[in-house]
């Protein structure tokens, strides 16, 4: 098996942009709290410290770095929007969840 020969520093960006993905007060709790499939609304009880606009401002910038997708579900009138993880959003979750476990 050979040895992977990227640099520290290559390697060093790829984890600046994880970090710089998932920063703010609540990025990570929100992350947590994605386990299925979630309204704002929702979202909003799940996370009582938080307001509409940090949660949005989260979501926002979550959803620009594909770990949460929305879907604006037609079907139901009124039309709502669900929140959930993305397939990198479940992997990052799972890592939130370990890093949990340490302290």
């Amino acid at each position: 098996m050979a040895l992977s020969r990227k640099k520290p520093c290559e390697e060093l960006s790829k984890l600046e942009k994880i970090l710089i993905s998932i920063d703010g007060r609540y990025t990570p709790l929100l992350i947590l709290a994605l386990e299925k499939n979630h309204r704002f609304s929702d979202l909003l009880r799940r996370l009582p410290e938080a307001n509409k606009q940090s949660l949005s401002t989260a979501l926002k910038q979550l959803i620009k770095y594909e770990i949460v997708f929305k879907d604006v579900i037609k079907e139901s009138a009124p039309q709502h929007i669900e929140y959930g993880l993305t397939e990198k959003g479940k992997r990052v979750r799972g890592v939130l969840l370990q890093m949990s476990e340490i302290l």
